[in-house]
């Protein structure tokens, strides 16, 4: 934790437990307290996808896309990219029939790759693996909304180190 009174240090605190510091204060001024140590690492499995296209020259770029984002999934109407996080099912919904392409690639966790299911109107149009490296999908669809899906999710926090402030007082120098 570092304490800085208008620009200059006046601590830089080692935190490694809850504790109690008393810093001296010289000068009324701008006081920031800083944490410069913050740290996260998790592992997850997931599948990104982007550049879905349909072979259809009236409509040829697919952004009616719905991921559910409870649990982290999402989708980037811009960039036109997706992500599936956990087994909530997103929705594709092409504007008619014909070949379908899309980039995919997974993050393999607990050593184990993504296994992605697209389905259309229940049938499995696609039940496969997804490695790390980008590779390109093609499923000839119908006009009807297509579910994709990530079988096996996995996530597990690792490490989140963060600084929690409960009270700053000030008392008066004598």
């Amino acid at each position: 934790m570092s304490v800085m009174l208008d620009g200059t240090l006046l601590a830089d605190l080692p935190v490694t437990r809850p504790d109690t510091f008393k810093v001296n204060v010289p000068h009324a001024g701008h006081l920031q307290v800083g944490y410069f140590n913050d740290y996260y690492e998790s592992e997850a499995r997931l599948i990104e996808f982007r550049n879905m296209r349909l072979n259809r020259r009236e409509c040829q770029f697919i952004t009616d896309v719905t991921i559910p984002s409870e649990k982290g999934g999402g989708w980037a109407p811009a960039p036109r990219i997706g992500t599936l996080f956990s087994d909530l099912p997103g929705t594709v919904r092409p504007c008619g029939p014909g070949r379908l392409t899309f980039t995919v690639r997974g993050q393999i966790a607990q050593g184990k790759k993504p296994i992605l299911r697209v389905t259309q109107k229940g049938a499995v149009l696609l039940n496969q693996q997804i490695a790390a490296a980008p590779s390109t999908i093609e499923l000839e669809v119908s006009g009807e909304p297509l579910q994709m899906q990530l079988l096996n999710p996995y996530a597990r926090e690792i490490a989140d180190r963060n600084l929690h402030l409960r009270n700053l007082s000030w008392v008066s120098a004598r």
